[in-house]
């Protein structure tokens, strides 16, 4: 229940945080006073120059062994609403996932580390999907066009929890100004802001509570000046359809979230994308929140989705 070395007072107290430590966001976490020591990199310039070299080695871009994708061979198949709850999870198990998409992408570095994983893609004649399991905390952000996507995943600690690791880990590294920490790619606005690319941006980030409304944020402060950065008329995609999904966070104390950490859509986030997915050569994607689907097909989402979807 310590909140030592955190400045941000919407930081939850007694409960397990989203942080790169014991296979967070892909397992369990390991108590925070070891998780602080081991592997919480300090990104504060003012550190010793020795440290700060060390903590800002730079990263490649991983997933590269992955990236050698599938060909297209089918449409994309079609999911009901009650096999979501086995098919999401299933995409993270060699022995269980859809083979038209090959292994998921990680949005989180393997073995973990604290940094921001964001990968950007130019849909090609590859299917492929990238994604995060188990997020218990954490923000995602997938922006998707006709042409490409970006997706990443925002650890809640350090990359929320503390203001200066906020601007570098998230605001900086995902516009490409200021001094980023990460070696992931910036959005690239080139990808998405043209005439005919129906672009839509996507942002999944935990609720107050878990009982809270869908419209309540864990960090409201922060989540607008997200928001104002991607959509804002200064923003990188000014007015771009946004959708807010407020997810119940997991808590891994508790037995039954950890069964559904690893055995439901809960915590999940996906996507997919197929080249021939609507047939006769025509494309198609689809993003997995949860037990939400959004598709290519679907209309432009409204400006309310922007404050928070309802629940299903």
């Amino acid at each position: 229940c310590d909140r030592t070395g955190f400045d941000d007072p919407d930081v939850p107290t007694c409960v397990p945080l989203c942080t790169p430590a014991g296979d967070a966001c892909s397992g369990l976490p390991i108590p925070l006073d070891e998780r602080r020591r081991s592997l919480w990199q300090n990104t504060n310039p003012e550190a010793e120059p020795d440290d700060w070299i060390l903590r800002n080695v730079s990263l490649k871009p991983y997933g590269n062994a992955i990236k050698g994708r599938h060909l297209a061979k089918r449409a994309i198949t079609a999911i009901t609403e009650g096999q979501i709850s086995t098919y999401v999870p299933a995409q993270f198990y060699r022995t269980k996932l859809d083979g038209n998409f090959g292994p998921v992408i990680p949005l989180v570095e393997v073995p973990e580390s604290d940094h921001t994983v964001t990968e950007q893609i130019v849909f090609s004649t590859e299917t492929f999907q990238m994604g995060a399991k188990q997020v218990h905390g954490c923000t995602m952000v997938t922006v998707v066009s006709r042409r490409a996507v970006y997706m990443g995943h925002f650890w809640e600690v350090p990359s929320w929890a503390v203001e200066f690791e906020f601007k570098a880990r998230v605001i900086n590294l995902i516009s490409g100004n200021g001094i980023p920490f990460g070696d992931s790619p910036p959005l690239d606005p080139s990808l998405f802001n043209g005439p005919h690319d129906d672009t839509r941006i996507y942002i999944m980030h935990p609720r107050r509570t878990p009982t809270s409304t869908s419209q309540k944020p864990r960090y409201p402060g922060k989540l607008r000046r997200l928001k104002s950065m991607l959509t804002g008329l200064t923003g990188l995609l000014p007015n771009a359809p946004t959708v807010l999904w407020l997810y119940k966070r997991l808590d891994h104390d508790l037995k039954q979230d950890r069964l559904d950490a690893r055995n439901t859509q809960r915590g999940h986030a996906i996507f997919q994308f197929d080249p021939n997915g609507r047939g006769t050569g025509s494309p198609g994607w689809r993003l997995f929140y949860e037990e939400h689907v959004f598709n290519d097909t679907d209309p432009p989402p409204n400006a309310d989705s922007a404050n928070g979807i309802p629940d299903l």
